[in-house]
């Protein structure tokens, strides 16, 4: 079901990317470019939903548009990818997770679901942040 629900919002934009389910990965979600691919647990959103006291299918949405949000900066900064590695990332997570939420949010038609984004986001970005 969650496969098949993040390989339609791929599919609804035109996106090029797989879709990997992956039970060992320690965050709910994650897009990695060096394979294009979303690697997503649904052990770990169910986590989040639970703790914010979401609905799951408006997390796991929500999570995949964030995603979704480094796949685009990755396709319009091709320069990125040359030089992306973990290192980097750690040296500019806040700028990296920060317009990855700008564009994931651009992403959102459905007001209610743009509130759980903003809010899952906020949260995130804030914890970043504080490091």
């Amino acid at each position: 079901m969650w496969e098949e629900l993040l390989k339609e919002i791929i599919v609804s934009y035109g996106f090029d990317c797989n879709v990997v389910k992956d039970d060992k990965l320690y965050k709910p979600m994650s897009y990695r470019p060096k394979s294009n691919a979303v690697h997503f647990n649904t052990g770990q959103v169910l986590g989040i939903s639970g703790r914010f006291g979401y609905l799951l299918k408006d997390v796991f949405m929500c999570i995949a548009f964030h995603e979704l949000g480094h796949y685009i900066d990755f396709k319009e900064n091709p320069e990125l990818f040359e030089k992306f590695d973990c290192d980097l990332y750690q040296e500019k997570k806040y700028e990296f997770e920060y317009r990855a939420y700008q564009l994931g949010r651009k992403l959102i038609v459905d007001r209610r679901l743009l509130e759980i984004y903003d809010e899952l986001n906020k949260e995130r970005l804030n914890g970043i942040k504080m490091k």
